[in-house]
């Protein structure tokens, strides 16, 4: 008997998340010690995808039901993530979250998600700009700073707690483009002036309805290339995510090729921002994690939100197919437009597009089970003078082997009916009625609590 078609990404994404349910099972087994981990003991990365205010709502709602869970000292986990990125309408959300944290978003549903955006792109419309694109800076961009962000720049993250990766699409490279120091650096552009509302306006600048957002290259600097990348382009054999996202930023330092790079929704080139992560990790060997945090953390989780519709034809062959297709138009006019873009291969453009999507859960567990060692091997590579002068108050009882990663899914599939069809009927829209809204919020905490992975972290923190 056939499964139908309609079940399919379920039963894909529970047996996903019963194995590595069971990886994290099988090394507690060994390295558990009895006692709960203390506040500082814990580490926790997010990844949103995109979807308008779907996914911002849905986001928001995953958000909401992490800080319900409180650790040994009765603070709220949410005060443990320490990376969190996004794409498209699920960066508005990281980027709220990052920038104030939960006592930021308190307001969140009303001074954002009940915006009406697109009545204020209506008003802009006119006939020049139907063709090219309503200018998203002006509209949302101006929304995001009244609404949210209020002049906030990337400098004002320098102090927070939580490292944030925004993801958009590179027109020219059909690639991930990471607001990150790296990719600033190749460009001559210093990131901590850049608005935030700037940003994730090109994280979510929908083809079509926006025009690029474009950011300009400068001369006269100097850029070291990090090492994980330089690896990367040399390596044919590397993975096509991190290739192509290296091979991209390292295209930039040519001025012959890049005068300015043009933005579009980062949802066109992946799934949850997974390259923000991957982006972050060739930061460093212990990358995003600091040395302190290296040191204490026993428990990690990860999850990657996912408030995407469900149609397995559409997610897994359409759409990777058609971000490629409309990434290489935009990429060909910006050219005959003349201005400016890389010239990298298309073959491993689409390569790592379609990696990026499909298998974007994939490579982000991978990447973090690789962290996971090499945390491991430089803890127990510390001998006894290092590991006092780093943490002289260590616990007798400190074991270097112990870190136990647990990494998950919540998604629209692990909804009950009829809240999942529900979910699947809303649209991606920047408006939405006051009743999708309120429903993609509880969505995101009750998805949240079927996740198989969210059960077998909250058993490790006991």
């Amino acid at each position: 008997m056939s499964v139908p078609l309609r079940e399919k990404p379920d039963q894909m994404l529970h047996a996903l998340a019963r194995a590595f349910a069971a990886i994290a099972v099988s090394l507690a087994a060994a390295t558990a010690q009895a006692a709960p981990p203390a506040a500082n003991e814990v580490w926790v990365g997010l990844a949103f995808s995109g979807g308008g205010h779907r996914a911002s709502a849905f986001s928001y709602g995953v958000l909401r039901g992490i800080e319900s869970e409180r650790l040994a000292d009765g603070t709220p986990l949410t005060n443990r993530i320490r990376f969190i990125s996004g794409v498209s309408g699920g960066s508005i959300t990281a980027t709220a979250f990052a920038l104030r944290g939960m006592t930021g978003l308190r307001h969140f549903r009303d001074e954002w998600l009940l915006t009406d955006v697109e009545a204020r792109m209506t008003a802009e419309l006119n006939a020049r700009n139907i063709l090219r694109g309503v200018d998203g800076r002006s509209t949302l961009g101006r929304l995001l700073d009244d609404n949210l962000f209020h002049g906030a720049t990337f400098a004002d993250l320098a102090r927070r707690p939580a490292t944030l990766r925004i993801v958009a699409s590179d027109t020219a490279a059909a690639a991930p483009f990471v607001f990150d120091d790296i990719t600033f650096g190749a460009l001559c552009t210093d990131l901590s002036n850049i608005l935030l509302a700037d940003a994730v306006t090109a994280s979510a600048a929908v083809p079509v309805v926006f025009s690029a957002v474009p950011v300009a290259r400068y001369e006269g600097c100097r850029w070291q290339e990090p090492a994980a990348y330089a690896a990367a382009r040399a390596d044919e054999g590397a993975h096509p995510a991190l290739r192509l996202l290296a091979l991209t930023v390292a295209s930039y330092t040519n001025p012959a090729n890049v005068r300015s790079v043009q933005l579009l929704d980062g949802s066109m080139a992946e799934t949850y921002g997974t390259s923000g992560f991957l982006a972050a990790r060739s930061e460093g060997y212990l990358s995003p994690m600091s040395t302190a945090e290296a040191l204490h953390t026993r428990r990690l989780l990860f999850l990657a939100v996912n408030a995407s519709h469900e149609n397995w034809w559409i997610t897994d062959q359409l759409i990777p197919s058609g971000r490629v297709l409309s990434l290489s138009f935009y990429g060909l006019a910006q050219r005959l437009r003349d201005e400016g873009g890389g010239d990298l291969d298309a073959v491993l453009s689409e390569r790592a597009i379609t990696a990026t999507t499909t298998e974007s859960f994939e490579t982000l567990r991978n990447a973090l089970t690789q962290w996971r060692q090499q945390i491991i091997d430089w803890r127990c590579s510390l001998n006894h003078e290092t590991l006092d002068s780093l943490w002289p108050d260590r616990p007798a009882d400190w074991d270097c082997q112990e870190l136990i990663v647990v990494i998950g899914e919540v998604g629209i599939a692990q909804l009950p009916e009829p809240m999942r069809e529900t979910m699947n009927s809303i649209p991606t829209r920047l408006s939405l009625p006051e009743e999708s809204i309120d429903i993609a919020i509880d969505a995101g905490a009750i998805a949240l609590g079927r996740a198989p992975a969210w059960h077998v972290f909250r058993d490790f923190l006991q």
